[in-house]
């Protein structure tokens, strides 16, 4: 039984030991923690392939900032995904690892496909054990049966998409982060501007959002080794990552431009300025709104 390292005993060294493709049924599934996985060097240098039924949904709904995301991950990585479309719903947690068809390593236990699940963070205890990879194939097998390709016609026909998008002031949990620092204003070099440092070759759209002490103390935002999606008041979603020492700013994994380019795009300013006060006064806005949805989602106001 293994109950410590899950992610790495169950989700790295197969790869590592020459599997090309795992094959997941879980009950819950986060795209965070898809994408945290499918861009793990040992994962996306090894180009493995990730298909991944989540087998709650016609239960409880799937989250539609995971859907889009699971359809970006989609687009840009060896991933796929279906929604388990019958009843009753599949509570079940199987990792099987293939290399080259054949199934070669296989995993079952109590850990869903979430980085609570894996990572943890001190919030739960998961167990998981290896499993005959041939029984387990056939499991996935028989589940992948039932379910249907995230984009289909018809998923909605059988999966409850829910919205978070009722508005920053229906959340009890919210933060707000300014944009300006503790000289008010925007910051030459730093914040918004981050990019905006030709002598190192930076893009200048780089940019990154604060956090203050006090609230990083708070634990509101997911420790560093968590990625967590962010989806926006005007629909955009993007996976951020809190960085820096002491957790004090969230950044962009995917390339820390996203946010810059994001901004300079509500800002309604060229891709490549610098950003001052007066765009923010202007605007309307000196600072944004982040409220909890649950500990990998979150939903960011920067509406007038």
């Amino acid at each position: 039984m293994i109950t410590e390292n899950l992610y790495r005993s169950v989700l790295i060294e197969p790869a590592q030991a020459g599997a090309t493709e795992l094959r997941v049924v879980s009950g819950y599934a986060t795209a965070s923690m898809a994408h945290r996985h499918l861009t793990d060097p040992a994962i996306s240098e090894s180009g493995i392939k990730i298909q991944l039924v989540y087998g709650m949904a016609p239960a409880d709904g799937v989250s539609l900032v995971d859907d889009a995301m699971f359809g970006e991950l989609e687009t840009n990585h060896p991933f796929s995904c279906h929604y388990n479309i019958e009843r009753p719903a599949i509570h079940s947690k199987v990792y099987v690892w293939m290399a080259e068809d054949r199934p070669v390593k296989a995993f079952t236990g109590s850990a869903n496909y979430t980085q609570r699940g894996f990572l943890g963070g001190g919030q739960q205890e998961e167990a998981m054990a290896e499993e005959d990879p041939v029984e387990a194939l056939d499991y996935f097998q028989s589940v992948l049966d039932r379910a249907m390709e995230i984009n289909h016609d018809d998923i909605e026909d059988y999966v409850a998409f829910f919205s978070p998008d009722r508005g920053h002031k229906d959340y009890a949990d919210c933060v707000n982060l300014s944009l300006l620092t503790r000289r008010n204003d925007v910051g030459q070099r730093s914040g918004l501007n981050w990019g905006q440092r030709p002598e190192e070759n930076r893009n200048p759209n780089q940019a990154y959002l604060r956090i203050p002490s006090d609230i990083a103390r708070t634990g509101f935002f997911p420790p560093r080794a968590i990625r967590f999606t962010v989806l926006t008041d005007d629909g955009f979603t993007f996976v951020a990552v809190t960085a820096q020492d002491g957790d004090k700013a969230i950044h962009t994994p995917d390339g820390n431009q996203i946010l810059g380019e994001y901004f300079r795009r509500r800002l309604n300013i060229q891709l490549g300025d610098p950003v001052n006060l007066a765009h923010l006064q202007n605007y309307g806005r000196t600072d944004v709104r982040f409220c909890k949805l649950d500990e990998e989602t979150f939903f960011m106001d920067f509406s007038v």
